[in-house]
């Protein structure tokens, strides 16, 4: 694996193993979209909105048509943790970005970030997973919360843009995680110096 490194100076750590887990599962598919519980999402343009997901359950993009997946600049997808009947827990969602041995495109942004009332949040981060053979992010990626959440990446290779950001803080309680899992080149170069990691907790 190289690691391209430019600009040394962030904030945050990164864990970058040898090890990449491009699964081949083949879960059933079902029409998804906004607004709906532990939804499989099928097809290339990731829609814009707020998805949901039980405790211990996720929601799920992948194109089962053998291409990738992309979340096109200015769309935003926000994953909620809730009950059955869709009240909000307080925490953050989960959101699994599933397109084995092809690329995903990331120009927009993801918040899983818990409930916030007021300047407080009211739960916890939530979790990013994404596991593609490359991955190119230019949007931010947000999973904060009273205890920050989890972004994890298996991935063959990853660019990250002049734009692209990552916040995975906690406010009051334990700082989130942010895992980079590569069998190949790593570059963040153009965003190491901006600060394109942020972990453990922060202020309001």
């Amino acid at each position: 694996m190289k690691v391209v490194v430019k600009n040394a100076l962030y904030t945050g750590a990164v864990s970058l193993a040898l090890s990449v887990a491009l699964a081949t599962l083949n879960p059933p598919i079902a029409l998804g979209g906004p607004g709906d519980l532990n939804s499989i999402n099928d097809g290339r343009d990731i829609q814009s909105g707020t998805y949901f997901n039980t405790p211990g359950s996720r929601t799920t993009f992948q194109n089962s048509g053998g291409g990738g997946l992309w979340l096109h600049s200015g769309d935003l997808v926000r994953g909620l943790e809730s009950d059955a009947g869709k009240v909000p827990t307080g925490n953050g969602g989960t959101l699994y970005f599933r397109a084995p041995g092809n690329v995903i495109r990331f120009d927009g942004n993801i918040d899983v970030s818990a409930v916030r009332n007021g300047a407080l949040y009211t739960g916890n981060g939530g979790k990013v997973f994404v596991d593609s053979a490359y991955l190119f992010q230019n949007g931010s990626i947000f999973a904060n919360g009273a205890n920050g959440g989890l972004v994890q990446f298996n991935v063959g290779g990853m660019t990250a843009g002049p734009t692209a950001k990552i916040t995975a803080q906690g406010f009051g309680g334990d700082g989130g995680s942010v895992n980079i899992n590569a069998t190949d080149t790593v570059d963040f170069s153009t965003r190491l110096a901006g600060g394109y990691l942020r972990q453990g907790r922060g202020n309001l």
